[in-house]
């Protein structure tokens, strides 16, 4: 799996495992084997170093936002990039904004933006 981390984000090229996305889609009872959520692929964040500091904090999800352009396959090999795109001071709070980007031969196939908050 190769990476590359820059400030700020991340790439990395990862691969579906069809039997990794059959046990997530029965957690959900699921028939179609192969279908690749866009919410699994939050299941993909803890893979990237620029996420690491934040899996153990205390951290708020205030809002999702997915754009679902093209369906994801198994044991594809996919482009991926994560992004910490605003990081600022709110009140008591600070917040994250992440983008993840998914791409296919340089075309788009899901865009996740995701803002977090953690109480200081």
């Amino acid at each position: 799996m190769q990476h590359y981390l820059k400030d700020g984000h991340e790439d990395k090229q990862m691969v579906f495992h069809k039997g990794d996305v059959v046990a997530y889609n029965q957690l959900f009872e699921q028939k179609l084997e192969t279908f690749i959520s866009p919410l699994y692929c939050a299941s993909l964040w803890p893979e990237f170093e620029l996420f690491q500091p934040f899996i153990a904090r205390n951290l708020l999800l205030k809002s999702t936002e997915i754009e679902y352009l093209h369906a994801l396959k198994t044991e594809m090999t996919y482009d991926v990039q994560l992004s910490l795109i605003e990081q600022k001071r709110v009140r008591q709070f600070v917040k994250y904004v992440f983008e993840m980007k998914i791409n296919k031969n340089r075309v788009k196939c899901i865009y996740i933006k995701q803002t977090f908050l953690e109480r200081v």
